[in-house]
């Protein structure tokens, strides 16, 4: 149960961090950082470190998401 809290937590964050992201879509943090690298979801750099909209990453998972390896819309 107390994982289910961990993800709603994460939903009402403005910003989150690409582990974060990896956490709540269920996917390594390569995966993310290849997202972004391929421009599927947006991302901020705020120092070293980059920031990815929860409202960008909840529209991509409610699109259906792409294959990251070969770019195709899933």
């Amino acid at each position: 149960m107390e994982e289910v809290g961990r993800e709603e937590s994460l939903v009402k964050a403005v910003m989150l961090y690409p582990n974060e992201v990896a956490e709540l879509m269920k996917v390594s943090r390569w995966t993310v950082y290849e997202l972004v690298k391929r421009k599927k979801l947006p991302a901020t750099k705020i120092g070293r470190g980059i920031r990815i909209p929860t409202r960008a990453v909840m529209e991509f998972i409610n699109s259906g998401g792409t294959d990251v390896l070969t770019g195709k819309e899933a």
